[in-house]
């Protein structure tokens, strides 16, 4: 193609696909690591090769191509998640009735453009909800840093968050009004889900029923990491029990009572530990008695028949910023005061703390911008007192 025809194309392709159209067409598509296993006249089931392609550019509504060689044989577009492994695409155009190696499609991924609806209506546990680990003395509303909201407390006890008028939407763009309801009990607030008056809902660590889990409405919400509270295993300074050993404690203890929604976190100084195995291995474990959940944990982690001669670690939830490694140190050092006149505590073993944000799957990609950590962390909570 010489010069002029080059100008020629370039002032078509303006002229056709002016900058504010670009603004919403999204990305193009580009490849995506999975199969399709299964095709019909209206639907595809595609494996993926990896749990980051379902999250992203397998995520429901994402566009779908598929080639066969050189050749775009159909589009369609993700609508579900199937047992955390398999997508399920509606066929929006094209058909695979003459494709003999359904292995050989390559699939192709477009993100969709935002939409922002006018109104998010929001779900949060109240301050008379306490948790496993998770006690307010109060909670509040933190307006997003951006978008200009003020805050309105509502007669009926809830809460709304209004752009002031002029204010901009902020990037990635805010809803006009989040409305936010308080839910003294779990269940009332997942039914409330179910029945579509919140469009998401979010839960302290453990709390969302198993029910819920595994529907697959719900499956593939996202978790928000708070930005303060450490679920902590502390044993005497100098003690020669083994943090690795302390960890699998704290594994077996997410995967059981907290559902997966504890996540390992790096001590300071010292390099992130995964947690892993299952195994039980300090000989008695102290419970905090500020955890609100403290029978629970006693229960579970103080099993009879455990090994003697390993020693004693304190669990502990300490309401302390997640921070880089230097400051979280000193932070610790004065969460550490309030447990009583023990000897020299180091940490051996910690979690940071996460709170499933549950939505349908039309909304996960604005969820997605806003981020699940940032709504999570609308949510201030006030801790409790201790108890004695």
């Amino acid at each position: 193609m010489n010069h002029s025809a080059r100008a020629r194309f370039a002032l078509v392709a303006a002229l056709l696909c002016p900058a504010g159209l670009g603004a919403t067409a999204g990305a193009a598509p580009s490849p995506v690591r999975a199969f399709v296993v299964w095709a019909s006249p209206s639907r595809v089931y595609l494996a993926a090769g990896d749990s980051a392609a379902i999250a992203g550019a397998l995520a429901p509504g994402a566009r779908l191509t598929f080639v066969d060689g050189k050749r775009t044989i159909a589009t369609g577009e993700a609508t579900e998640v199937v047992d955390g492994e398999l997508v399920l695409a509606r066929l929006t155009s094209g058909s695979f009735a003459r494709v003999r190696h359904l292995d050989r499609v390559r699939v192709l991924s477009e993100r969709p453009p935002l939409t922002v609806p006018p109104r998010l209506r929001a779900g949060y546990p109240s301050r008379l909800r306490a948790s496993l680990l998770i006690a307010c003395g109060a909670v509040s509303l933190v307006p997003p840093s951006t978008g200009g909201y003020r805050l309105d407390l509502l007669p009926d006890g809830s809460a709304r968050l209004a752009r002031a008028p002029g204010a901009s939407s902020g990037d990635p763009p805010w809803p006009d009004t989040l409305s936010v309801r308080w839910f003294d009990e779990v269940a009332d607030e997942e039914i409330a889900l179910e029945r579509g008056e919140l469009d998401l809902a979010v839960f302290w660590p453990g709390e969302l029923s198993t029910r819920m889990r595994e529907d697959p409405r719900w499956q593939g919400s996202p978790a928000g990491r708070r930005a303060r509270g450490l679920l902590a295993a502390l044993q005497p300074a100098g003690s020669a029990s083994d943090a690795a050993a302390d960890s699998a404690d704290l594994a077996a203890l997410d995967r059981e009572l907290f559902r997966g929604d504890l996540e390992p976190w790096p001590a300071p100084g010292a390099p992130s530990r995964q947690l892993e195995g299952g195994m039980l291995h300090a000989a008695h474990f102290e419970i905090d008695p500020a955890i609100p959940g403290r029978a629970a944990l006693d229960r579970f982690l103080n099993l009879p028949g455990r090994q003697a001669g390993l020693g004693i670690a304190r669990i502990a939830c300490l309401d302390v910023p997640l921070a880089p490694p230097d400051s979280l140190a000193r932070a610790l050092d004065r969460a550490l005061r309030p447990l009583g006149p023990a000897p020299a505590q180091r940490v051996s073993a910690w979690c940071a703390l996460r709170c499933p944000v549950v939505c349908a799957a039309g909304l996960r990609p604005l969820v997605a911008a806003l981020g699940a950590d940032t709504l999570v962390d609308l949510l201030r909570c006030a801790p409790a007192e201790r108890k004695p």
